[in-house]
């Protein structure tokens, strides 16, 4: 049987399967990507079904779920109580007006003798992904060869799957910066220990960033010898925007670095199918030769801070954090994902606790001796007991934070990694993450 066959009979499959499992008491729903030529199952098809499907099972209480591996594609079928029809299919319509939602079909089956149709509902018919006119009228005309619309659609997953974890990214940074009371750091309701930013620089910094940021992710698809010159070259003009956006004032310069190994990492793993903890494995290749920057400086002039913190304490900072492959996130991925079910602000609190706890924060050194290391690991456990949040704790030590000019900015800047890596979990149904 050749491919062409195998692709038939599958999709005849799936026909009867739906027919099988329909009754006057359910609805059912079929979710797959629209993928032209013989390979159904390219790469970055597997993250968009499972990206759908999370927003699917957000919106409505399935019944039941089982995906299908099909020469025609492989698909969810969903099967949903009996709901009102064309209100199902108009939220369902909802899903798919996103640039992923333009390869995507979500089908919905009745008992019903008449389907309901985009136009039924006044909406638009959808679109060509080629040129923008009628896709039906495309279809037609045979206006585009097969490889032209593959081209296109490849084109569309990248991009797709860029602008859903940029937007994870921006998301995150705003979420830090936003959570209060928070030990000296920047937060909406006042600058911390800080007296050259505000909220506001952290916004525009965050808007700056954002360009470098999709560059990041775009990097991802191909990791080679040469991806780290490319990601540091991305890192430097990052933080040139940076800077210029905030008047010389670093905000985001440790985060900027560690995002440079995390977001194309994540890429890679979501568009190429891979379980979600070989971003360490990624990482750690991507950083393997990272602390030979602290070779042989003992006769180096204008050391910069962090080699500097290396010389006279042994510490490596966001340098130490990405050779180890990001274990401070693997090795707490419990408690990651334990904190993603708490509201935004007490989420944002108890994984800066985690991190003061876990980490040598080398930005508290600017203006602290090292003992402040030690000071900050035990705050953290003073103020989380019984698995909650002491919130006369944490503003008493804010404000003695706030007076020493004590600002765990490292911390913070882990926080929007793990901010990030439960997007990533909640959004594209990797919870199995919890096995690591």
């Amino acid at each position: 049987m050749d491919i062409r066959e195998k692709i038939l009979l599958d999709r005849e499959n799936r026909v009867n399967l739906v027919r099988e499992r329909l009754s006057s008491n359910n609805l059912i729903l079929t979710l797959k990507v629209n993928i032209v030529g013989n390979d159904k199952n390219i790469d970055g098809t597997k993250a968009i079904l499972d990206y759908f499907y999370k927003k699917i099972e957000e919106t409505f209480d399935i019944n039941s779920t089982e995906f299908i591996d099909s020469f025609d594609g492989n698909y969810y079928i969903i099967e949903l109580p009996r709901l009102d029809y064309v209100e199902t299919k108009r939220k369902l319509i909802g899903l798919e007006e996103t640039t992923l939602g333009r390869l995507v079909d979500i089908d919905l089956f009745s008992d019903m003798k008449k389907s309901v149709s985009r136009i039924d509902l006044g909406l638009e018919p959808r679109r060509c992904i080629v040129c923008g006119r009628l896709y039906n009228t495309c279809l037609r005309e045979r206006a585009h060869t097969l490889e032209e619309v593959l081209i296109k659609t490849k084109e569309l997953i990248r991009e797709g799957l860029v602008e859903v974890l940029l937007k994870f990214t921006t998301d995150s940074i705003v979420e830090e910066v936003s959570a209060h009371p928070k030990f000296g750091l920047v937060t909406k309701e006042c600058s911390g220990s800080h007296r050259d930013m505000d909220y506001d620089t952290f916004i525009r910094s965050k808007e700056a960033l954002t360009e470098s940021m999709e560059r990041y992710l775009y990097t991802g698809f191909e990791i080679d010898e040469d991806t780290l010159p490319r990601l540091r070259g991305i890192g430097l003009e990052a933080e040139k925007e940076m800077f210029k956006s905030t008047g010389g004032v670093n905000t985001h310069k440790g985060a900027v670095f560690l995002l440079g190994f995390l977001l194309p990492s994540l890429t890679n793993v979501l568009y190429y199918d891979k379980e979600i903890d070989s971003i360490c494995h990624i990482v750690g290749e991507l950083g393997k030769s990272i602390l030979k920057d602290f070779e042989g400086l003992e006769g180096k002039e204008d050391l910069t801070y962090g080699e500097r913190i290396y010389l006279d304490h042994g510490i490596t900072g966001v340098r130490g954090v990405v050779f180890e492959g990001f274990k401070v996130l693997t090795d707490n991925i419990h408690e990651i994902v334990e904190s993603s079910e708490l509201e935004g602000n007490e989420n944002v609190l108890r994984l800066l606790l985690l991190f003061m706890r876990e980490i040598d924060d080398t930005t508290l050194l600017h203006r602290h001796p090292v003992e402040i290391l030690r000071e900050v690991k035990e705050v953290s456990h003073e103020c989380y007991r019984d698995n909650k949040l002491d919130y006369d704790k944490i503003n008493e030590i804010t404000e003695v934070f706030i007076k020493r000019r004590i600002s765990p900015g490292g911390s913070a800047d882990m926080v929007i990694l793990a901010l990030i890596l439960q997007k990533v979990i909640k959004n594209f149904g990797k919870e199995w993450i919890l096995n690591v």
